[in-house]
């Protein structure tokens, strides 16, 4: 998170689009069997968001036809999500599963991964599950966030030029740091520049994420959801309070969007640039990287809307260890009661979206 905020996705796409994984019970390690919803379950769940779109109308500041606009699509993207069969709402993800497995975590920005699945690596960890887990860290992250002394850890004066290449040096430094918080000792780091990231041509991001993938072969990926969420609250540019406090980044911020569509691209179907030879064919032939297959995916998700399909509830060891981890990244986390108040707020918010108590994480399993 460049800016300290909170990113949720759209749900018409491409969960709309998926053809087979949620068309039937599900087999693919790390889920349970999921029973197929009968169509009076699925147009009961179309019937209960009616109310909750109705309800925002009133506080949407856009035009009418534009508010018209979105207002259609979220009624369809909700529908389409309630009426694909086998799903039939949030479940607890199966991480014993995961045992013995490979996960690659891809975030935009140095503090991305730990702020959305820092709470899933420290369960893995805390259940003992043998899962080897690294992160790709796409951009510097030096865009936005405090400059520092990196020995007394105290903010430079406001006359000091922090120049980017420190702010990169800086966020480098916290993002391994906070990779060996949760147990992940390899840190890569994609280089590319801090809200930058959409205007970096797709071939050489997609390249380079398929490289880490092939080397790395991962049997589980997480990221970002590549699509903005136009049913999220709005957040009067970040200047809300109340229930729609901190929602201030709602996934436009291109550079999560621009992360989650450039691995989408490089790990699913017959264009994945991971699981073909022939795309980039430079990766075998120079780098000795043949192809690989990832067998699951999923994106961050923070609200129904998008929708959550999957969540892990997080003790109090793993909620600590997400704490620990944020506070690594002293750019954006200054001290212990504000990373803890972030993580405590995010993981009720999401264990609401979801109907549970406690801390949530949640995701979306997209195959």
């Amino acid at each position: 998170l460049s800016t300290g905020s909170v990113s949720q996705r759209h749900p018409a796409s491409p969960a709309g689009r998926q053809k087979s994984s949620r068309s039937r019970p599900s087999s693919a390690p790390g889920r349970s069997s999921v029973t197929v919803a009968t169509p009076r379950r699925r147009a009961a769940k179309i019937l209960r968001t009616v109310p909750v779109i109705l309800r925002a109308a009133p506080r949407c500041p856009r035009p009418p036809a534009r508010a018209a606009a979105i207002m259609f699509r979220a009624a369809l993207a909700v529908g389409v999500a309630a009426a694909t069969p086998g799903f039939d709402g949030p479940r607890p993800l199966n991480l014993s599963a995961w045992r013995d497995r490979r996960v690659l975590l891809v975030g935009a920005h140095p503090d991305d991964i730990e702020f959305f699945a820092g709470g899933l690596v420290a369960t893995l960890r805390e259940r003992d599950l043998n899962v080897t887990t690294r992160n790709l860290v796409l951009t510097n992250g030096e865009a936005g966030g405090i400059c520092y002394n990196p020995l007394t850890k105290k903010p430079r004066p406001p006359e000091y030029v922090c120049e980017r290449e420190e702010r990169a040096y800086l966020r480098r430094q916290e993002m391994v740091a906070a990779g060996a918080v949760l147990g992940t000792d390899t840190v890569w780091r994609g280089g590319f520049q801090d809200g930058m990231l959409v205007g970096v041509h797709e071939g050489a991001v997609r390249e380079r994420i398929a490289a880490y993938i092939r080397a790395f072969k991962p049997h589980i990926i997480v990221t970002h959801y590549p699509e903005p969420n136009f049913l999220a609250p709005p957040t009067c540019n970040g200047a809300c309070v109340g229930a729609n406090r901190g929602w201030d980044d709602l996934g436009y911020h291109p550079d999560h969007k621009s992360a989650g569509r450039h691995v989408l691209d490089a790990a699913y179907g017959s264009g994945s640039a991971a699981d073909n030879n022939d795309v980039f064919e430079e990766l075998e032939e120079a780098g000795q990287l043949p192809q690989w297959h990832a067998e699951e995916l999923y994106f961050f998700a923070l609200t129904r809307t998008q929708p959550i399909t999957h969540y892990v509830t997080l003790s109090e060891r793993a909620r600590e260890l997400k704490v620990e981890a944020l506070l690594a990244h002293h750019y954006q986390y200054t001290s212990r009661p504000e990373a803890s108040e972030s993580v405590s707020w995010v993981g009720t918010t999401i264990a609401r979206e979801v109907g549970v108590d406690g801390l949530v994480e949640g995701f979306q399993g997209f195959f």
